[in-house]
């Protein structure tokens, strides 16, 4: 029998940034993620989670040797993450039946779900997380607090949004995280089980403690165009935002030294300043500047290489890290509406395309009349799909 093996199918870019030379020199200082709440179902069979494990089912007496020998039987075990509930068919005899047993199976799954995160919190991110605040999060419903070792690193929102579960880590939590696991495996996580083609935002910083990209030398980037991404549209605004006094000589005294490049509604947003200022650290001779880059609605595929996408945003982002860079973009809003349009015929496909074939069926093969069962009156969403953009859809939802 031919077994073949099965290889993780990545990106083009993605391929590019894991043969591109990696270097530790880029950190990541805020992450920002969301993925639908049913994804978490894949927790059990994700990785190092698929064990084997030998169970003795009996014992046989040895032909040569006349002893009891153990039977030993190879099955599969799924560490720590629970198993999901067991959802049995009945039939309703009315209304109330049909919402009692609807009601029974969203509290099993929530159940199940809520137990997964739990696990997936603590275990992967090295979190805990607090009970529900009763606080509504960036359009979710309600919210909870990640804490590690006691400190308050991040939240989770939930409720609403689809059906998603949201994730705002901060630089004290991404320290955190990534002091035990690598941007690679939450890559695997992020993409590979739960699905995520793109991060909310995530932040790369440089840290510089030689003086050799302060705040003068990002404004003599930007007269010189470092900081455009292309040759074409608007150079991005720069905006300096420094605090000082004088001293008796008449020289400036720093109570903040910042320069901004770009707007906080831009994807690519830009901070450089003065990280010894802003953590009031007094030592004479030493110098502390921070490089950051705010980016929004980005590939996941960035966090294969932290410092070629890095290097890969614009020209001044090259000159501080030194290196090539590999070019990484933001979602388009076409990509984006054709991922989610292509994630909704997959979902339903999985979850509803055998009930939907034997409706089908029922009524003889008429469409029309099995979707016009089957549909709310009110359908549609906030796509907004331009018609020149179908022929791209209808390629990207191919499955």
């Amino acid at each position: 029998m031919k077994v073949s093996n099965k290889k993780d199918v990545y990106t083009q870019t993605a391929e590019a940034l894991m043969a591109h030379e990696k270097s530790d020199a880029i950190k990541i200082d805020h992450l920002a993620f969301a993925f639908p709440i049913t994804a978490l179902r894949h927790c059990r069979t994700a990785g190092a989670a698929n064990l084997q494990m030998d169970l003795v089912t009996g014992y046989k007496k040895s032909f040569f040797t006349n002893k009891d020998v153990p039977q030993i039987t190879r099955i599969k075990r799924y560490g720590i993450y629970p198993k999901p509930p067991v959802i049995k068919s009945s039939r309703a005899l009315g209304i109330a039946e049909y919402e009692a047993h609807k009601d029974k199976v969203a509290e099993l799954m929530t159940d199940f779900y809520e137990r997964t995160l739990k696990v997936w919190v603590n275990s992967v991110l090295g979190f805990e997380m607090s009970p529900m605040r009763g606080r509504g999060l960036h359009g979710y419903k309600d919210s909870m607090t990640l804490r590690s070792n006691g400190v308050e690193v991040g939240f989770i929102g939930l409720g609403g949004q689809r059906d998603t579960i949201y994730f705002q880590i901060s630089g004290t939590g991404c320290k955190s995280l990534f002091s035990h696991i690598t941007p690679f495996v939450m890559h695997h996580w992020l993409s590979k089980v739960f699905t995520v083609t793109k991060l909310s935002r995530v932040d790369l910083a440089f840290d510089d403690y030689d003086e050799n990209f302060d705040c003068d030398y990002a404004e003599k980037a930007y007269k010189d165009g470092w900081f455009r991404t292309s040759n074409r549209g608007q150079s991005p605004t720069i905006n300096p935002n420094n605090k000082y006094t004088y001293d008796s000589d008449l020289n400036k005294v720093f109570t903040q030294e910042m320069v901004c490049v770009g707007s906080r509604t831009s994807l690519i947003y830009w901070r450089i300043y003065n990280k010894k200022l802003e953590q009031g650290i007094k030592q004479d001779n030493f110098s502390w500047y921070r490089s950051e880059a705010e980016l929004k609605k980005w590939s996941v595929d960035c966090l294969l290489n932290l410092a070629a996408t890095f290097a890969g945003l614009c020209p001044f982002a090259a000159s501080v890290d030194l290196d090539k860079g590999v070019r990484t973009r933001s979602m388009s809003k076409v990509k984006e509406v054709c991922l989610d349009v292509a994630s909704r015929v997959r979902h339903v496909r999985r979850s509803a395309g055998k009930a939907l074939g034997d409706i089908l069926e029922i009524f003889q093969g008429d469409i029309a009349h099995t979707m016009g069962l089957i549909l709310p009156e009110e359908t549609g969403g906030k796509l907004g799909i331009p018609p020149t953009y179908q022929q791209l859809i209808n390629k990207v939802i191919e499955v």
